[in-house]
């Protein structure tokens, strides 16, 4: 499946949720349409996960839905393989954090709705340890794969690991307000 932060944004541009077969052929339509290509229903609903598959979305159906969504790199978009020239001096806005740009020891604070609060350390390959938790289905030394946070966006982890489990993907302030407060802290000595 894809990346629930790619499904959102689809979904978004799309106008509703997709869920049905329905769904996935006017998806399919609306492509071909805005981007001059070609992309099955079949594939849509395995790459949204509507039917089963052991198999991941290859490069170019990932690529081909982000560019529906509005994204015109999606390894870009998520700190993927920067360049060189990125990685040695970057800006971080204060409303957008790439995990991939994250040095190991940094720490996330976030707060979502409804009043749920998050200290994470950032480990390494987008991986972060919970430190803190208020409220909310996280727990402390759960490790969360995050590829970026954005204010104002639902709080989205691809996968939760807890206690050698996976958990599945986690979507947290998914209610309309998203991430309320972020702030990115240096690695403490």
């Amino acid at each position: 499946m894809i990346p629930e932060l790619l499904r959102n944004k689809i979904e978004k541009k799309f106008g509703k949720r997709i869920k049905f077969q329905k769904d996935c052929k006017a998806l399919s339509a609306a492509i071909e349409k805005q981007c001059d290509e070609k992309i099955s229903f079949l594939t849509i609903q395995r790459a949204l996960g509507i039917i089963e598959t052991t198999s991941k979305p290859c490069d170019f159906t990932i690529d081909l839905l982000a560019r529906y969504a509005g994204i015109e790199d999606w390894d870009l978009f998520i700190g993927k393989n920067p360049s060189p020239d990125s990685r040695s001096s970057y800006f971080e806005n204060a409303d957008l954090i790439l995990s991939a740009n994250l040095e190991k020891g940094q720490f996330v604070k976030l707060t979502y709705s409804p009043d749920r609060e998050l200290t994470l350390m950032y480990q390494d390959n987008l991986l972060f340890k919970v430190i803190e938790v208020k409220g909310g289905k996280l727990n402390v030394d759960d490790t969360l794969h995050i590829l970026r946070f954005e204010l104002n966006h639902p709080f989205i982890c691809e996968s939760v690991t807890r206690y050698g489990t996976n958990c599945g993907r986690f979507t947290g302030g998914d209610d309309g307000s998203g991430i309320i407060l972020l702030s990115l802290e240096p690695k403490k000595l």
